[in-house]
This record gives structure tokens, sequence and C-alpha cells, in this order.
């Protein structure tokens, strides 16, 4: 979970040969850029943080939709899934299902749910779009398992006035409306915390993602440009975690293996906190100070079981179909984006709000999402300076 590997589904068992440790290339931190700037004018400036390095991952640019009309009479709302083979896929059709009975129930939407699976095959994810915007799709939600490769299926929908909108893997479609957590924000955080952690200074390992994809770039970015602040702080190393616990846990010891200096904090990128614990252990290291990442159980069991100093972010999937949806019901009701693409920040979990979080059910091998205590990413309101015009939903929308 966006860690990506819900995203995409695929281990890339061809990589896992080279899962060594591997030098920290020099980080490249991207210089304030005009037209990145400009892009956000109409977002408001209080809000420009949460768009902190979207380059890196998505584009931001004018509304596609600002002069759509919206349907009436019932609305049929369908999903273009890429994957529905993890529990955080699972999860993200169960909470759409659950909205759409919400709508019908309230004689907004139709009752039932039109849904795809491609099984991360682009060619067949399209062919799908297509034959639901024929089907008479009015919405259709996407997680696209390519960020350019819906595009020519999305204007299409578009010119037949359906909304497509893209959720936790925006497109670089010109006539989508993509809405996803901000992965360099994340890294920021994550990476803000454990320097505090540590007090300004120790040797840091960074466990990394999937490399190549733009939410590894983006977080690993954020993160160095973080560590780069503090002359305290040695990264020492990188290992290559593929947000996959086993995967992590494997090249975590053979790092351990070959690095006998001291490691103080573990940055994780996604999904491999535990794993980096454990290798720690196992390898007769102490232990260190390790952030998690995207808020799983597993770490969430971990840090309670063990009486962690830590800090994670909730990437559950319920709330990313939640804020998607409410996308789509103020497009519904006329609102108006003010850009193509909407970025939010993700909840955080503390040593303070822990409690409200984990559950018993929670242990080490658990392979689900904490989701927020109330079902939303953000407040609701939190959209608001983001629409333009329109009127308040008329109908109600729980998660």
């Amino acid at each position: 979970m966006k860690v990506k590997l819900r995203r995409s589904g695929w281990l890339f068992a061809m990589l896992a040969s080279v899962l060594l440790s591997v030098p920290i290339p020099a980080p490249v931190h991207a210089a304030e850029n005009p037209e990145h700037e400009a892009a956000l004018q109409p977002i408001p400036k209080d809000q420009h943080k949460y768009y902190d390095g979207y380059w890196y991952f998505a584009t931001v640019g004018a509304n596609p939709y600002q002069n759509w009309t919206p349907p009436k009479g019932p609305v049929k709302f369908c999903y273009n899934d890429s994957y529905q083979g993890n529990n955080w896929r699972a999860a993200a059709l169960a909470e759409y299902q659950k909205l759409v009975a919400q709508y019908a129930k309230s004689g907004v939407a139709k009752p039932g749910l039109i849904v795809t699976n491609s099984n991360n095959n682009i060619d067949v994810q399209l062919s799908q779009l297509n034959n639901l915007v024929r089907q008479g799709c009015n919405v259709v939600l996407t997680i696209p398992s390519s960020p350019v490769g819906l595009c020519a299926g999305v204007h299409d929908a578009r010119e037949k006035g359906v909304l497509v909108i893209a959720v936790e893997s925006p497109t670089k479609c010109e006539d989508a409306i993509n809405i996803d957590f901000n992965e360099y924000y994340g890294g920021l955080q994550t990476a803000r915390w454990l320097v505090n952690a540590l007090g300004g200074k120790g040797n840091v390992v960074v466990v990394d993602g999937v490399p190549g994809l733009s939410a590894t770039v983006a977080r690993r970015e954020a993160a160095l440009s973080v560590f780069r602040q503090y002359p305290g702080i040695k990264v020492v190393g990188t290992v290559i975690g593929m947000w996959t616990p086993s995967i992590a846990k494997s090249a975590m010891v053979q790092f351990l293996a070959t690095h006998p200096q001291r490691i103080d904090g573990v940055w994780d990128s996604g999904l491999t906190g535990v794993a980096a614990a454990q290798a720690l252990a196992q390898s007769g290291r102490a232990p260190a100070k390790i952030n998690g990442l995207p808020g799983d159980c597993s770490f969430i069991a971990y840090w309670k079981q063990n009486n962690l100093h830590s800090f994670s972010l909730s990437q559950g999937a319920a709330p990313a179909i939640y804020e998607g949806f409410l996308v789509a019901a103020r497009m519904l009701n006329g609102q108006r984006p003010v850009v193509n693409t909407i970025l939010y920040p993700l909840p955080e979990i503390t040593d303070a709000n822990l409690d409200q979080w984990y559950k018993p059910s929670m242990t080490v091998q658990s392979t689900c999402f904490a989701d927020p205590p109330d079902g939303r990413a953000v407040a609701d309101s939190f959209f608001d300076p983001l629409f333009v015009g329109g009127k308040k939903l008329t109908a109600d929308l729980q998660p």
C-alpha cells in the first residue's frame, strides 16, 4: 500500500537474485520549478505542502471535466480494477460496494456495482474500461496498472460524458481525475520522525521499495532530502525490500552480515518495518528506531507488543476508495475540482493514539491494514477549498 504491491500484485521475482545491499545514489533534490509552482496556483497556499514533490508520481493541471454535465436520475457506478489478488484490493472492493449500496438506498445510484479485473494486464484493463462505457456506466473508479495505458479509453469515456476517477495510482491521462495521498509528503513525514527519534544523529539503513516505480522514487527522494539536512545522520546503505516482508528480511540479514557498524535507525519505505526489526534481532543486533508505513496490522501489532517508540502512516484501502467516491459524489452534485489531481495527507499513527488503531486480533503475521477510527483518510471538509460551485451532497455518505 500504493504500498504499491497492493496496486500491482506482482512480486518482481526476477529481481530477487539481486536483493543485496546497494549503495545509495547521490540524492537529486528537485529545485524550485516555475512550472510546478504555476500548476499549484488554483490550490490554496496552506495545502501546497501536500503537493510537495508531486512531479515524481503525478501531474497537476486543469480539470478536464470543467464543463461536464452530471447525469440525471440514478447513477450507474462501475469499477475498473487492475488486480484483486490481495487483502488491500479485497478491502477496496468491499468499501466501494458498501458505498454504492448506500447511494442506491437513497435513490441516487442504481443497485449493484459492475466490476472488472485485468490481473495486471493493461491491454485487458483498457478493453474492460471501453466495455464499461458501452454498458452505460456513468462513473468509473479505476486503479490503473499503468499511468498512461488507459488514456485512450479515458479520453473516449469523457467524450461520452462518463466520469473516470483514478484512485491511489494517478494517471498521466489529460482526461482523468486523480485522487491519491502524496507519496513524497509521506516520505518526508516518516524521515522527519526518524531523525527526531534519533536526536539528529546515528547510522540509518534505508529499506527501499520496488526499484523504478514512481512511488518508490518519490518516497526515497523525500527521505534522503531530509537526511541530507542533518550532518549527524549517516545513511550507511540501502536494501531493496520490494515492499515484501520476506524479501526485505532476507536482504536486511545479508546487509547486516557485511556491515558490522551499529545501526541506529531504519527508514521503512513500506510494509517492511517488522522484517527489519526481526532481521536485526536474528543477527544479534540491538534494536533500532524504525518507522512504519502504510499502517499494516503486522507492524501495529509488533509496535504494541514490544512497547516501541514509533510512527506510521495509514494507507488503508477502504479510506482510499471512500475519498475517491467522495470526489465522484461532489462532482455529481455539480462541484468542480480546481485541478485534475487531488492529493491529501495520510492519517498519522503515533505513540499517543496507537490504542485507537490497535486491535487484539492483530498479530505480526496479519496481512490486513488498519483503517482510521472514523473510516476517513482526512475530514470531508479537507476537500472544500479544492472544489468550486455546485451544491452540497444530497445523500448521506458514510465510510
